[in-house]
């Protein structure tokens, strides 16, 4: 498996203090078990292209083609990636997913999550199961709305208790 690539400051960081790659299991775990695991990347500004990261915390992140377990920033931009957590003041996702993608102002093009929360989400083409927003400006497909969540939630309360009162019975 390829490394993924880190660029600080616009020069390439080696993966090793000697420069040389350490192969990594699908795990992202040092194949070689004497090898210490490295810790997530951090920094002022990185660009990621193409791997798999475990967190990532910073002022700038850039990913393309990557898996990020969470990254937490100032200014997040995912393409054609995916996230499980994505959180800061501006996040912008191309083509991209995630589990929960959170941020004052979300730029959301082409793109599907679970939880989008802002104050402002800019979608195109978005597929999401729950938005908790301000203001939605764009084309949202999306699973539950206010009024799709009071109903779920009433009904769900409903058939609880519909099953409480048949199984007392008994």
């Amino acid at each position: 498996m390829q490394r993924p690539r880190f660029v600080r400051s616009g020069r390439n960081v080696p993966s090793e203090t000697d420069g040389h790659e350490t192969p990594h299991t699908s795990t992202g775990v040092p194949a070689d078990a004497s090898s210490p695991p490295r810790p997530a990347p951090n920094g002022p500004g990185l660009d990621l292209e193409g791997g798999r990261v475990p967190a990532l915390v910073a002022e700038d992140v850039q990913a393309t083609r990557s898996l990020i377990g969470r990254v937490r920033a100032r200014s997040v931009g995912l393409r054609q990636g995916a996230s499980g957590v994505a959180l800061g003041r501006d996040v912008t996702v191309q083509q991209g997913g995630g589990w929960l993608i959170a941020g004052a102002k979300l730029n959301v093009a082409g793109g599907a999550a679970q939880w989008l929360v802002g104050g402002l989400v800019q979608a195109r083409q978005v597929f999401a199961i729950a938005v908790v927003a301000g203001r939605v400006e764009g084309q949202v497909k999306c699973l539950f709305d206010a009024r799709g969540a009071f109903a779920f939630g009433a009904g769900a309360a409903l058939v609880t208790g519909m099953l409480r009162l048949f199984t007392r019975r008994r």
